[in-house]
């Protein structure tokens, strides 16, 4: 997986454990008016931050193996190129056979 398709992948499923929590609260209580009491807001506080936290940190458990697999793939790249540099010459000495030439 590329880069910006891994991205593209934590972006989305990070929205996701936002709106799903909310939208599955709006569909069971859809039907019952605004409260204007704060004890109930808290419990609706109470229930996005104890569904949507682990989810949160589930997604970045997820982005931090990504990453760590994309700079162990950097790496070996980096280290197979320097491997192929240091196994150049750093000079070359050309040497002719002269056996029949004479000076």
């Amino acid at each position: 997986m590329s880069l910006k398709n891994g991205l593209i992948v934590i972006g989305v499923s990070t929205a996701l454990s936002i709106l799903m929590p909310l939208a599955i609260y709006i569909i069971n209580f859809r039907g019952s008016p605004i409260s204007l009491y704060p004890s109930d807001w808290a419990s609706f506080g109470q229930y996005m931050g104890g569904v949507v936290g682990p989810l949160i940190s589930t997604i970045n458990l997820a982005v931090i193996i990504y990453i760590a697999i994309v700079v162990y793939h950097m790496e070996t790249n980096r280290e197979r190129q320097m491997g192929a540099a240091l196994a150049r010459p750093l000079a070359s000495l050309s040497l002719g056979d002269y056996e029949n030439d004479i000076f």
